[in-house]
């Protein structure tokens, strides 16, 4: 890929599920699921606006959205749990909420900008050349040197309350200081909330004190080596847990 064609598309939402940044509630992950062609990661397309799921797209469109694939939905077990709601319900959340709508209070993005499914070295490999980076490390090196200070700019501007990043499925630990260096550079203090299972979750206050950020284990069952975002009861905990930093 061309150099400055890939410095464009990291400077735009690319990777982003979107919603609405004006929302207090935003989640990060570190990138997209899904895949692409070759083609793609040669020549991706320069797209300059967020998305958000469309109301119009069925009868109930957030939760149609919500219960899509796993992580989705118990990220929104999640958001359901930190507002007070049983996590059984957490479609009905959705829908009374309106989950990353254009005009909702949430928003979901990722640091990485590219489509990638179960990303490790070998993954990583199939579309080094195309991509134009051929270690995984420096990839991500790449992206967050351009996406840094973009994020930077929105929780400055925009001010959310609750930025939960989330960690692959090996561990949140590995990830924890590349989101520190992201949202708060040159600042590694943090406070410890607890192992959860073999992992750990955290939290920070950042942006001047307007924001609470959280770093916590992969949602989905066994992430990280096993995690409580895979038990409705567990992540009940995790909501309570958050919803006592923030509210």
């Amino acid at each position: 890929m061309d150099h400055e064609h890939m410095m464009r598309y990291l400077r735009t939402p690319a990777g982003c599920d979107g919603g609405n940044l004006h929302g207090r509630h935003w989640t990060f992950g570190l990138e997209p699921g899904g895949g692409e062609s070759l083609e793609f990661y040669r020549n991706p397309p320069i797209e300059d606006w967020q998305g958000y799921v469309d109301e119009n797209s069925s009868p109930t469109p957030f939760a149609d959205a919500a219960k899509k694939y796993p992580f989705r939905y118990r990220v929104a077990k999640l958001e359901a749990a930190k507002h007070g709601w049983e996590t059984s319900d957490y479609l009905e959340f959705a829908e009374a909420h309106r989950l990353y709508a254009k005009d909702s209070d949430f928003y979901r993005g990722n640091l990485g900008a590219f489509p990638i499914v179960n990303m490790n070295a070998d993954t990583y490999n199939t579309i080094a050349d195309a991509i134009g980076i051929p270690d995984r490390q420096k990839f991500n090196q790449v992206q967050d040197k351009v996406r840094g200070p973009m994020f930077r700019e929105w929780v400055a501007y925009y001010s959310p309350l609750c930025l939960i990043c989330f960690g692959n499925s090996e561990s949140n630990d590995q990830n924890l200081y590349r989101y520190l260096e992201i949202f708060t550079p040159g600042d590694p203090k943090i406070e410890w909330l607890g192992k959860v299972q073999k992992n750990h979750a955290y939290h920070k206050i950042i942006n001047d004190g307007k924001t609470h950020l959280f770093v916590l284990p992969h949602p989905t069952p066994g992430g990280g080596g096993g995690t409580d975002m895979g038990s409705d009861e567990g992540i009940s905990a995790l909501g309570r847990l958050i919803a006592e930093r923030i509210w």
